[in-house]
C-alpha cells in the first residue's frame, strides 16, 4: 500500500481559499463515503480545521487515486476549478507523508507551536 497527503495549510493558502475548501462534520463523512465510491481500493482520512485541511489516503502500490485525482475529487465535491486551488497544496507520500502526520498531530505544523 501506498500513503499520500494532499492538504493546505496556513503556510501553503490563503484564508479565503482554505474556507472554500473546508469540510464541516456532516462533509466530511460524505466525503470519505464518496472517496470509496470513486476509487475503491483506497482508505482516506480527512482533517479540516480552521488552518487546515488534509486528506490523507491509502490505495495500492500502482492504483488509484493519484495526487492529482484527490486535488480534483476535492474541487469537485465543493463545486470549484481544480485549477482555482492547485497551487495552494502541498503533498507528501509515503515516509513523508507519515512523517507530516506526526508533526501535524503534535503541534509542530500548527501556526503556534503546540496548539
Amino acid at each position: 500500500m501506498r500513503t499520500l497527503v494532499i492538504g493546505c495549510n496556513h503556510r501553503s493558502a490563503p484564508v479565503e481559499v482554505r474556507e472554500r475548501i473546508a469540510f464541516d462534520p456532516a462533509a466530511v463523512d460524505r466525503a470519505l463515503r464518496e472517496l470509496t465510491i470513486r476509487f475503491p481500493c483506497s482508505e482516506g482520512v480527512l482533517i479540516s480545521t480552521c488552518n487546515r485541511m488534509e486528506l490523507y489516503v491509502s490505495r495500492p502500490v500502482h492504483g488509484h487515486p493519484r495526487i492529482d485525482e484527490v486535488i480534483q475529487f476535492i474541487a469537485d465535491f465543493h463545486g470549484i476549478s481544480a485549477a482555482d486551488i492547485t497551487a495552494s497544496f502541498f503533498h507528501h507520500e509515503d515516509v513523508e507523508a507519515v512523517r507530516h502526520l506526526f508533526r501535524m498531530v503534535s503541534s509542530l505544523d500548527s501556526m503556534v507551536l503546540g496548539e
